[in-house]
């Protein structure tokens, strides 16, 4: 049996499709003959549907998030055109979180919701064997004239028994190439790993407990060191980003793990992602010494008030001390806020930028606080008193480059967009610190080469940079234009 997984998605970054190349790997285990796709790469559209009508798949599978609904209905409407008889299939975050209305939106034949590996195994076992699917854990199928969502029958306790990604369904090239994974730093070859699922918090803006639930589930330090060991060897890479939400939650693995990294010795560094309230002087430099170069926080508000209504469940008197403990181990740190908080005056955007000058991280980032489907936020918006574009609902969920946010509380659109792009520019030069040096000198000629041979593109980033006064608009374009030529190889 063939099975086709495709990624879609719109952004024109390297993003290594973790999800579906976790359960390419179960698959293939289980003697299915897969094939991935990610679209990004696709760009000729009748190549790649003559492609897929030569391959005949039994089973097509397409992973994507809310930002590529649209582009995801029209494969769908596409690959039924073909003259091949096949099942049409989702998962991910924006089919877990609207499982019921993305079905006759998408127009598929099954979806699975949350963790994907186990439920997808079953149904094209069933569909293999032509048997009933319709009792398999978190399946979304069609019941009579509407559907029914199975509840989620349990997640992978024992995380060590799946493979590896299958990394070697794709061209590793898409995605090895400067700057990589960690944020405002130049590296050659990262790569990102996740050494668990789950998280326990519960943000009001997070659909992630959607996918792997809320409690923390962690591979074993020597299956994670195993396969940072495999990528290394095998891609001789430089860099590692962690995906995890909450790397540093359980203390004594961390430090186990950085004790077995320092033994391996492969001269990787890496960043990883966490909460302000779970770190530790200790932790830190253990972190430091085993190769650790940043930490990457959710800074979310300067406001107490406001953290407490997105239940962040964290303090401004922890986000000061956990970057000054990270300073002091010497790591860089990175700091995420949101912009459109529920609630959200210009006094609390004025406590935000207070906050942000005096911690000074490495690298800032402001994003438009978005509902994503799935999320507390979503779902509940009239208890959080939050209007969401109803043109917009699923379509404009970019919450960095987004002209326009597409959630109002108490601050306006006009009055979040100026916040947002008067933050953004005050932290510009020192989020850009970490790349201008003459280590990197060659990077940045090549980055400026390829912009320079679109200067249609340029144009159009330029006028949006001045339209919306943010200086990043333009440096996002230079960057897609760098992606793109790269890819084009």
């Amino acid at each position: 049996m063939k099975i086709s997984l495709v990624n879609v998605r719109r952004s024109e970054k390297p993003v290594l499709p973790m999800g579906i190349l976790y359960i390419a790997g179960v698959l293939e285990k289980n003697g299915y003959e897969v094939r991935v796709d990610d679209l990004v790469f696709k760009e000729d559209e009748e190549r790649y549907l003559a492609e897929m009508a030569a391959y005949r798949p039994d089973i097509v599978g397409l992973s994507f998030l809310t930002t590529a609904l649209l582009k995801a209905k029209d494969l769908v409407a596409a690959l039924r055109r073909l003259p091949v008889k096949t099942v049409i299939t989702a998962g991910g975050p924006h089919i877990s979180g609207l499982p019921l209305e993305s079905m006759p939106f998408l127009g598929l034949d099954y979806a699975v919701v949350g963790e994907g590996e186990v439920p997808f195994l079953r149904l094209c076992s069933a569909i293999r064997d032509k048997a009933d699917p319709r009792g398999i854990g978190g399946l979304v199928y069609p019941d009579g004239a509407g559907f029914r969502v199975n509840p989620v029958s349990g997640f992978i306790e024992t995380l060590d028994e799946l493979p590896f990604p299958a990394w070697h369904l794709v061209d590793m090239r898409d995605y090895l190439f400067p700057p990589g994974y960690i944020k405002g730093l130049f590296y050659k070859r990262t790569m990102p790993v996740m050494t668990g699922r789950g998280c326990p918090s519960k943000c009001i803006f997070c659909s992630s407990p959607n996918i792997f639930g809320r409690k923390i589930r962690r591979r074993s330090v020597a299956n994670v060191v195993s396969e940072i060991r495999t990528l290394k060897e095998r891609y001789d890479i430089d860099g590692l980003f962690f995906l995890d939400d909450t790397f540093t939650l359980n203390t004594q693995w961390v430090m186990d793990f950085c004790d077995a990294l320092m033994k391996e010795a492969l001269g990787v560094d890496w960043s990883c992602q966490t909460r302000v309230n779970v770190v530790t002087p200790e932790l830190l430099r253990k972190m430091k010494q085993a190769g650790c170069v940043q930490v990457d926080f959710g800074i979310e508000s300067g406001s107490d008030r406001i953290l407490k209504i997105i239940e962040k469940g964290t303090s401004t008197a922890q986000v000061r001390n956990a970057f000054r403990l990270a300073k002091e181990a010497g790591l860089r740190t990175y700091g995420s806020v949101l912009i459109g908080n529920p609630g959200e005056t210009t006094a609390d955007i004025e406590e935000t930028k207070a906050l942000i000058r005096e911690l000074k991280p490495s690298l800032t980032l402001f994003n438009f606080l978005t509902p994503f489907p799935g999320s507390e936020l979503y779902h509940n918006a009239q208890k959080y008193k939050v209007n969401v574009k109803e043109g917009e609902k699923l379509f404009s969920y970019d919450t960095r480059t987004a002209d326009q946010p597409i959630m109002s509380s108490e601050l306006t659109a006009q009055e979040m967009r100026k916040a947002r792009s008067e933050l953004q520019n005050e932290v510009f030069f020192r989020n850009y610190l970490g790349y201008l040096n003459l280590r990197n000198l060659s990077f940045i000629l090549e980055v400026a080469f390829y912009a320079a041979r679109s200067p249609v593109k340029m144009a159009a980033g330029l006028l949006k940079a001045v339209r919306n006064r943010a200086l990043d608009d333009l440096m996002d374009t230079v960057y897609y234009e760098y992606c793109k030529a790269k890819r084009k190889r």
